[in-house]
Parts: structure tokens; sequence; C-alpha cells
């Protein structure tokens, strides 16, 4: 028996091995596909809180203040608008903003409970992720779609903000607080785009609170102020930095 069995083996050795060639991939092809395809995907995610690469910021207290205490206030959320002139220190703010936003990295980092515990009263808050994105030259869904790999999802080109803002929510829908700080904002025509995302979002979110800083260029002036929480920066000032992160 086993001698015809090799024998029937040796005959036909070719022709087994284009039957498993043929086969195999048919069998797990797309399970194999659809595996590499999320672990592609995982690849290009990142982590939501990344050191500031930044070296001096304007010491501005009462302006961070005022920002924790209306997002302990609200209960789905909120849109502020930050704008003003160059150099006065929008960027460097809202860096220390994503960092102070960033619940499990700040836990980690004894200098980042130093400069929370400096800035702020407020507990830091559980579950929360913060990410900052540089608008410069992007329009909205180029914007989402940073957005979606930063959760490792996979953006289909969606322009729907009720469908993309599901998917958001449901990603999100066990932690307590997302923050998106969105940098470099040209155009009012991208702020509205931006403010009609956040209502869509906030319309779908049931327990997380979804907050959006809009950070607008200095080369533009916001068109319409009435549906955001105003946080003009002014007379901001080298004078009154303060080193607080050396660049490694």
């Amino acid at each position: 028996m086993n001698e015809t069995v090799s024998n029937f083996v040796k005959e036909n050795f070719f022709n087994i091995i284009t039957v498993i060639v043929t086969v195999i991939p048919l069998i797990v092809g797309k399970p194999l596909i659809t595996y590499l395809k999320k672990r592609t995907l995982r690849k290009k995610s990142y982590p939501h809180s990344l050191r500031p690469d930044i070296k001096y910021f304007t010491d501005r207290k009462e302006i961070t203040e005022e920002i924790f205490n209306e997002m302990k206030s609200v209960k789905a959320g909120e849109i502020f608008t930050i704008y003003g002139s160059a150099g006065i220190g929008k960027t460097e703010f809202m860096k220390l903003m994503n960092l102070f936003f960033n619940s499990v990295y700040i836990n980690k980092d004894e200098r980042g409970k130093e400069l929370y515990a400096r800035y702020t009263t407020h507990k830091i808050s559980t579950k929360s992720e913060s990410y900052m994105y540089d608008c410069k030259k992007l329009d909205i869904y180029q914007i989402i779609n940073l957005i979606y790999d930063s959760f490792g999802l996979e953006y289909k080109n969606y322009k729907n903000f009720d469908r993309i803002s599901s998917d958001l929510c449901q990603k999100n829908k066990k932690k307590n607080q997302i923050v998106f700080i969105f940098e470099n904002i040209e155009t009012n025509d991208l702020a509205s785009s931006i403010y009609e995302f956040f209502s869509s979002i906030i319309t779908h979110s049931k327990k997380t609170k979804f907050f959006f800083f809009a950070v607008y260029s200095s080369a533009i002036i916001p068109k319409d102020l009435s549906t955001s929480k105003i946080k003009k920066l002014t007379n901001f000032s080298l004078d009154h930095t303060s080193e607080f992160f050396f660049k490694s």
C-alpha cells in the first residue's frame, strides 16, 4: 500500500504541485489579502501623543484656565477659534494644549505633569486624546484622511460628514474626550467646512466629548465667529516666554 502511494506521488509529483499552487491561493487569498491590508493600516497609524518639538512658550495661564473651564462645562463638545497676528505664539500655545489633552502620555511624563500643574488647576482628564494637524494647502477631505490615518482607519473618500462622523464616533466610543487641533487654516471656506464637520460629529457622539480648535493663519481674519468660542490671543510677547522643553 505504502509502495503504491509512493509510486503514485512520484509519477504525479508535478501535477500535485500544480494543483496545490492553483487551489491554495483561492482558499486563503482573500483572507490573506484582508490581513495584509489591515496590517498595512496598522503600520500607517501612529501614536496620538508625541513630545512637542518646542523650546519656548508664551506664558498664558489665564487663557489656559478659561479653555479648561469651558471644556468641563459643556456636555457634547465645543469649537474654539484661535486667531491673531503672526509670531504671537498661536502654534506654540496649541502644541502645549495638545500635550495637556493627551492623558496617557502626560501621566507618564514627569516634566509634562509639572507643566500641567503650573498652567491649570484642573485634574488631568482620563481617556483623553489630542491630535494636531497642519491644514496648510489642504482641503477638508485631505484633513479627514489624516484623521482616519491617526486612528488606523481606512478612508474611502467619503464626502458625507454623517458617514465620517459615525466612523469616528464608533472608533472612539470608549474615550471620554477627543481633541482635534486644526493649524494654519488659510481660508474661511475651510473654516466653514470644519464647523460643519464639528456640528455633525457632536450630533453622532453619545458619550465622548469632541473639541475642535480652529487655528487661523495670520493672513486672514475669521469671517463669522458667532458659532465659536472666541479666544483672541492678544499681547503675546517674547518678553514673557519661558523655556520649557529642550529639543532632543
